[in-house]
């Protein structure tokens, strides 16, 4: 009699906790559907009286050379700018248009940093784990950790990705997880980790290495399943290559005449292609925990560094700085024939994208920053 009601107690526990986990399960798909509807919902509304304004603007920095490229502004979940200007591919004579893909460089950077919060919130990792945990025989490994890898104090140069991308350049092929480590082995530290800051391409490559390790994925396929098609971004992902994808903008610099650049692989510190309205995704996912947790997210937007000579500061994939009196956190990208923007006005609800296939980039300067900023505040 004991052993059938210590039986009917364990269905009835074992039925309970179904039954709650079913809840919680339903709770949460529809929540994010809802969610996921809001972003596709802010698709859906336009507003168009400030595109004027813009078509006004390209035409002041294009006097020079003709801007190349695609832009979107947006505020308040609606739509008031999404179009492209230019050519994607001059020899084709196909136009850019809000739907053409580029490189986004460094952009990259703040998916790698949700990637590594993502991974620390599943308990995978902490971000006061050294490099040494995931490199054992890294140089000075012991004394680096991923905190310092996200917000670039970690004292790594810079100047040896030169040699980096001549080594992806020369083989027309991505560089194995193996290369990347065997490169960045030769890097010295400019300073002790910890007690400078100097903004380090190699520091995010080495967090798309701890990615790869830490999940078993490769990081293309990482970025690919945890972020870009829970947000729906089917026109982003990781570049195989110039003009590889379809609808893929090729990117030129400016000599005696446009000339079209030659293979980019940038890895996790900046080798994602991605469109305005893709990045507007992203966009309006930080507004919610669909991919991360809110907690988590503001977490990313802290000044844990500052720049000594721009003066902005740096959280975990995001510059801080206040551009026109408005604070937003922010990045740009570039490398040969790309250049890229994104300007997030978190308390205003509000952004600024600008993609771009040539490198001339008049865009990127204060005063055109501030100018734009005050089109969009109008």
């Amino acid at each position: 009699m004991i052993n059938k009601n210590i039986r009917i107690v364990a269905i009835s526990v074992l039925s309970i906790s179904l039954v709650l986990g079913i809840v919680y399960f339903l709770d949460t798909y529809l929540e994010n559907n809802h969610q996921s509807a809001e972003i596709t919902k802010a698709f859906t509304q336009v507003d168009a009286s400030n595109e004027q304004a813009i078509d006004s603007y390209i035409e002041s920095i294009s006097k020079k050379h003709p801007y190349m490229g695609s832009i979107l502004l947006a505020k308040d979940g609606k739509l008031l700018v999404s179009k492209g200007y230019g050519l994607a591919d001059i020899g084709k004579g196909v136009p850019n248009s809000s739907k053409t893909r580029f490189i986004i460089c460094s952009i990259t950077k703040q998916f790698t940093a949700l990637a590594i919060m993502q991974l620390q919130e599943k308990g995978l990792l902490d971000v006061n784990d050294t490099l040494s945990k995931f490199l054992p025989d890294f140089p000075r490994g012991e004394e680096i950790t991923i905190h310092q890898l996200l917000c670039h104090t970690s004292g790594l140069s810079e100047e040896p990705i030169k040699a980096v991308y001549k080594s992806r350049i020369a083989k027309d092929r991505n560089n194995t997880t193996d290369e990347y480590i065997s490169l960045f082995k030769r890097i010295k530290l400019n300073f002790e980790p910890g007690t400078g800051y100097e903004y380090s391409n190699p520091g995010y490559d080495l967090l798309g290495v701890i990615i790869e390790k830490v999940s078993g994925m490769s990081f293309e396929n990482y970025i690919s399943k945890y972020i870009l098609k829970p947000l729906d971004m089917m026109d982003s992902g990781y570049s195989k290559g110039q003009g590889s994808e379809e609808n893929h903008a090729i990117g030129y610099r400016y000599g005696s005449t446009l000339q079209p650049t030659g293979y980019f692989d940038g890895y996790a510190s900046g080798g994602l292609y991605s469109t305005v309205e893709d990045l507007y995704r992203w966009d309006r996912a930080l507004y919610t925990d669909i991919i991360l947790s809110k907690d988590s997210i503001e977490l990313m937007y802290k000044p844990y560094a500052s720049d000594p000579q721009s003066g902005y500061k740096y959280g975990y994939g995001f510059m801080l700085r206040s551009i026109a009196g408005h604070k937003s956190v922010m990045h740009t990208g570039g490398y040969d024939g790309f250049r890229a923007i994104i300007i997030r006005f978190i308390e205003e609800d509000a952004v600024i994208i600008m993609l771009c296939n040539n490198d001339i980039t008049p865009f990127l300067t204060e005063a055109s920053l501030n100018e734009l900023a005050s089109i969009l505040f109008e």
